[in-house]
């Protein structure tokens, strides 16, 4: 076995100009230059059983930045369709501890994947051995309408990895992201009627702050505004339901619909007459218990409520005089194309050998 050093040795002797080839993009053959960095590159990883977690960045990238040296090594060719979108593992390498895994998705029946496609945290990845696993966008190519991700799966104890099973496996989809970064200029601050109405806030869903036990505190006694309705909608999905004075400090009440097929939110934020940006303090999100929900059903059969939209109220440190100067400005996103399938390959990593 060779060390982190001899590696980073045999790295250094490959010409500062050859890997520069090895990463720009390449649409249908390779050039000379590029084929020898490829072969250098086996060289480096596969002569030597690679283990230092020094070097392991340096794998990372290069399987990130080259995608047809991954597709050239170890094929696998591994696929399942479900929704009319096929899922493929193109291929997959062991290099020391580390298993580097290439997959694919494509829409077969239309374009309903394209470059903001996102897997939703809705993957998972089974193994037969005790072991981590993550999963990044690394590439989407426009023509054909494939977009690739790289799976790293590793041992927890740091040996090499000879032989086990890989499962990984996708439940909902997102794709077709769009957004907003303007001004909110529905909402004039300066005529603007500021409410004081607040009810107790339940089924919280989180909140954002400093990370302080004083804050803490603050945010758990935090009182909502009641919401007034639809006082402005800057972005599909997104409503400004209330504004006000709570003890001192100023609430913008937000309602996010239909967050679990969107992935909508974003924040707002004041900017005075001198252009001063300033932030929340702190926030508080809580579901709509009056909007869309449904009965569900736990692993366990036990029945529960599932909300769909979600209220996102913030927090600022400003007085009602400074506030008549300033404008509001949104900053959201979301997505219009939501699929839910059922994805999962498998296959045997001592046939990658």
């Amino acid at each position: 076995m060779v060390n982190g050093d001899k590696i980073m040795e045999a790295i250094g002797m490959i010409d500062d100009e050859i890997i520069a080839e090895a990463k720009k993009p390449v649409k249908k053959r390779f050039g000379a230059k590029k084929v020898l960095a490829l072969v250098a590159a086996l060289i480096i990883i596969f002569a030597f059983a690679v283990t230092s977690n020094a070097v392991k960045p340096f794998i990372r990238n290069l399987f990130k930045d080259t995608k047809q040296f991954v597709e050239m090594l170890k094929p696998v060719n591994v696929s399942c369709i479900s929704e009319g979108i096929e899922m493929k593992v193109i291929s997959a390498n062991v290099a020391g501890s580390e298993t580097y895994i290439y997959i694919s998705m494509q829409d077969l029946e239309g374009n309903r994947i394209d470059d903001s496609f996102d897997l939703y945290d809705s993957y998972s990845i089974s193994r037969s051995f005790d072991g981590y696993g993550t999963c990044e966008k690394v590439d989407f190519d426009k023509e054909t309408g494939i977009i690739t991700f790289l799976v790293t799966v590793g041992s927890n104890n740091g040996k090499n990895i000879k032989n086990g099973k890989i499962t990984f496996s996708v439940k909902e989809s997102l794709g077709g992201k769009i957004t907003f970064n303007s001004y909110i200029d529905e909402i004039d601050l300066k005529k603007f009627v500021l409410s004081s109405e607040t009810k107790q806030i339940t089924s919280r869903r989180g909140a954002g702050y400093d990370g302080t036990e004083e804050m803490k505190k603050f945010v758990d006694n935090l009182e909502s505004l009641v919401p007034k309705g639809k006082l402005a909608s800057p972005f599909p999905g997104v409503t400004i339901t209330a504004i006000g004075y709570v003890d001192g400090k100023l609430h913008i009440q937000l309602l996010y619909e239909n967050i679990g097929e969107t992935d909508c939110h974003g924040s707002v934020r004041l900017v005075n007459k001198e252009g001063k940006k300033i932030r929340n303090f702190c926030s508080v999100s809580f579901w709509d218990e009056n909007g869309n929900a449904e009965i569900q059903k736990n692993l366990f059969g036990k029945e529960y409520i599932q909300y769909f939209d979600s209220y996102d109220e913030q927090v600022f440190e400003i007085s009602p005089e400074e506030l008549k100067n300033c404008r509001l400005f949104g900053e959201f996103s979301s997505h219009t194309e939501y699929i839910e399938g059922n994805w999962s390959v498998t296959f045997d990593i001592k046939n990658i050998y």
